[in-house]
């Protein structure tokens, strides 16, 4: 018995240090690219010049992502899981919709926070998170805490049975990638939580009950 638990408390030691490792070489890799974007810029972002600057090999980083993309990803999921915790303190008596708003403004500083920079890289048709319906390792963004909110909301009695929840993802989504993009098209100068707020609103309304209903 002594020496099956000596065997596991061994086999823990390892794995924490693997763990351990791992943690190190993906905040290197992530600095890295964070200083290659805003050193040289995104057209010298790929996976040779992450790793020259990280000081790491290739293979190094293909144990841990998949492409430059899954980086931006994993950086943005980071910040934004800041974000939504504080989000989350402020729905209390909000509506399905509102919720939603509410969520998205956050979004809104996550992406400020990063950099419009940083966000160009995340903004491109590569980038696997962005579509939705085949989201890689089911991670959950923005898009499924909305249909959280609406599942809610129609268990309320707020929201329209009779919605196509696929399609409301889908205008949601084109809502907000589309005002996302253009505010790194303009470098940041773009009023994004407020456009994006008012065309949300807009569209929201109508998924909305009526009183009558």
């Amino acid at each position: 018995m002594v020496i099956g638990a000596t065997q596991s408390n061994g086999m823990d030691a390892s794995l924490s240090r693997n763990e351990a490792r791992s943690a190190l070489s993906r905040q290197k890799l992530l600095e890295a690219t964070i200083h290659i974007i805003r050193t040289e810029g995104v057209a010298h972002l790929n996976v040779r010049a992450i790793c020259k600057q990280a000081g790491l090999t290739t293979g190094a980083f293909y144990h841990l992502f998949n492409s430059k993309e899954d980086v931006i990803n994993y950086y943005l999921s980071y910040v934004f899981d800041r974000y939504k915790q504080e989000a989350n303190t402020n729905i209390a008596g909000l509506s399905a919709t509102e919720k939603i708003r509410n969520l998205y403004q956050y979004f809104v500083k996550s992406c400020e926070e990063t950099g419009y920079e940083f966000m160009s890289v995340y903004y491109t048709p590569n980038n696997a998170m962005l579509n939705f319906r085949e989201r890689p390792n089911h991670e959950r963004v923005v898009l499924e805490e909305c249909v959280d909110y609406l599942l809610e909301g129609q268990k309320e009695g707020t929201i329209r049975l009779d919605i196509d929840l696929d399609e409301v993802r889908l205008q949601i989504a084109a809502i907000a990638t589309g005002i996302m993009f253009y505010w790194c098209v303009f470098e940041g100068n773009l009023d994004a939580a407020g456009l994006l707020d008012r065309n949300l609103a807009s569209y929201l309304c109508t998924l909305e009950t009526k009183p009558e209903e």
